[in-house]
């Protein structure tokens, strides 16, 4: 009896003062987006993807996030969640005015290494790792209007067939995959020994191209050849990171 009163003061002792063990959390992210260089299909029109075109776009991630630590300052770090992507794009030129924007929603699958200071109360901690994502849906909208050169205005009519391309579902032109590296660098800060908030910078960013192979370079649909210059398209987005994790076990005395 006093064997198993000992065994039992021993592992209580190890679940309170141990900085080991598993984590549970939710949080997300609000993000700068962006793609480069988004495929413009041939389409002189739409050639608009150079960075001086680019508008500041913005989305989101949400997750669920699990962890372990194998020892004090480190771990892993696995999160799944949802990630809305976005990239706004206007081009003038004397003939031509466009604009788009596409619209891209991914699953995200992070695993990181998890890495931290020994501070009691609050610790920097530096993640980074791999990160899938498998792509829910794509979509864009152009508009695409004539310069009167009259009247150096914007004519109302749409500019020759290229409406065609509006609001268009373009799932099918993208990879079903992403492959990225994502990293972050912030702060825990423990509310009680087993409840913290972590705060961080958080940036993804793709290796290799999103776009399919049978959508590289296509030709100008009107004039039936291609005259832009292809370059492979990646997702590149961060910005703040925010969740609320729980310890499964103490990692504080």
């Amino acid at each position: 009896m006093k064997k198993l009163i000992l065994l039992l003061i021993i592992m209580t002792s190890l679940n309170v003062f141990s900085q080991t063990g598993p984590i549970i959390g939710i949080g997300g992210s609000y993000n700068s987006t962006w793609i480069f260089f988004p495929n413009a299909y041939g389409n002189v029109a739409f050639d608009n993807t150079k960075p001086k075109n680019y508008i500041p776009s913005y989305g989101y991630d949400d997750m669920l996030k699990v962890g372990w630590n194998f020892k004090e300052g480190f771990g892993i770090r696995a999160e799944i969640g949802n990630s809305v992507q976005n990239q706004k794009f206007q081009n003038k030129n004397p003939k031509i005015y466009s604009t788009r924007d596409v619209q891209m929603n991914y699953t995200q699958i992070p695993v990181m290494l998890f890495f931290s200071s020994k501070r009691k109360n609050i610790a920097v901690h530096f993640m980074f790792g791999p990160q899938i994502g498998t792509l829910k849906s794509a979509a864009q909208t152009n508009i695409t209007a004539k310069w009167d050169t009259t009247k150096h205005t914007l004519s109302k009519q749409i500019a020759f067939n290229y409406d065609k391309f509006k609001q268009q579902n373009i799932t099918d032109r993208y990879n079903k995959t992403d492959i990225l590296v994502v990293f972050d660098f912030g702060f825990d800060i423990y509310i009680t020994h087993r409840l913290f908030l972590s705060l961080g910078l958080r940036i993804h960013g793709s290796l290799r191209d999103i776009n399919k192979s049978d959508w590289q370079d296509l030709p100008d649909p009107i004039h039936g050849v291609s005259n832009l210059d292809y370059f492979a398209s990646r997702n590149i987005y961060g910005g703040v990171n925010a969740s609320l994790n729980y310890a499964l076990t103490k990692w504080h005395k």
